[in-house]
């Protein structure tokens, strides 16, 4: 349905993911015949994050056209004009954003581990968190933005103008579908575009993928779908959302480091600080704000009337509990 919204823009972007992912397919079916040897994991070493791993089925994806053109992509579209060190590019944060998503999951898990543990009564039905789940959000953490065309943000204005009508009807559709109260941005629309491909479908079946989220590979196309909008799903925990786009979402963490440190303009922030303290919170109609209409609306259809989110735990002897964000 979200893909009927948007005929023409779909087929253009169907058209360029059959040719960017055509190089992935052939791998895939030399792996099968054993021609060539299954992706390895490499190691990045970045100047925002240092070292960090990426995963087999993640290097294949980095290796296809679908991700290497965003090496031309700036991420600050024209800023370099202003700022000559803004020179960085999609593809680095991209990575970067990767290993965000990676160390806010780990908070997450060890945070409600320990909460589960010293608490057992009160929070023993927190979620528990899975490697399939941990794949899936790193996998929607790497394709977030490669919607992303020429100069990044500053040419989505010209591309929203010439698919208004499409764009209006995806996100008519997609509030209701997905209890979303924001508006989707072009860049991020294509993603979805992408995202939900038959191309990427037919990728995403393979079993290198079989760790990551789902079974069948039309839900796994769901699943990051869901997560790249940060809407909210039944049967998938709002949280993961959170992670890729959120109040305090890895993209964030990610660029609003790596965007500082090439313009030259340093922002202190203090990123382990605010890991230690995110939480998986439980949201009822009871403790949601009453502005977040879709949010109370959404957790009186959940089982149980209630879903988890993302909050940050208050000061030591605060009282007040966790606080949601999402």
């Amino acid at each position: 349905k979200l893909r009927d919204c948007c005929p023409e823009l779909g087929a253009g972007v169907e058209r360029l993911v059959k040719e960017w992912l055509q190089p992935v397919q052939e791998r895939l079916k030399a792996i099968d015949e054993e021609i060539e040897a299954p992706p390895r994991a490499k190691h990045v070493n970045d100047p925002v994050w240092t070292t960090f791993e990426l995963e087999p089925q993640e290097v294949l994806l980095i290796d296809s056209p679908l991700l290497q053109r965003l090496r031309g992509v700036k991420q600050l579209g024209l800023a370099h004009l202003v700022f000559p060190g803004a020179n960085h590019d999609r593809f680095e944060h991209l990575c970067g954003v990767v290993n965000a998503a990676e160390r806010v999951f780990r908070a997450l898990q060890a945070n409600a581990d320990r909460r589960r543990d010293a608490e057992e009564r009160a929070h023993r039905d927190l979620p528990k968190l899975t490697d399939q789940q941990r794949r899936l959000v790193r996998l929607a953490a790497l394709i977030h933005d490669v919607g992303h065309g020429p100069f990044s943000h500053a040419i989505e204005p010209v591309v929203a103008a010439r698919y208004a009508d499409e764009l209006k009807a995806f996100n008519d559709h997609i509030k209701g579908e997905a209890h979303l109260d924001s508006t989707v941005a072009i860049g991020e629309l294509i993603s979805v575009l992408i995202a939900l491909s038959p191309q990427l479908r037919t990728v995403l079946g393979h079993t290198l993928f079989s760790g990551v989220g789902s079974t069948a590979a039309a839900d796994k196309q769901l699943e990051l779908a869901t997560l790249i909008l940060g809407a909210r799903r039944h049967g998938q925990h709002a949280f993961l959302s959170a992670i890729i786009s959120g109040q305090t979402d890895a993209d964030k963490l990610d660029y609003m480091r790596r965007d500082a440190l090439h313009s030259g303009m340093p922002i202190q922030f203090d990123t382990e600080r605010l890991l230690s303290k995110l939480e998986i919170v439980r949201c009822t109609p009871e403790n949601l704000p009453v502005e977040q209409l879709l949010n109370r609306q959404f957790a009186e259809n959940c089982p149980n009337q209630q879903y988890f989110d993302i909050g940050i735990s208050p000061p030591r002897g605060g009282g007040l509990g966790q606080m949601p964000i999402g």
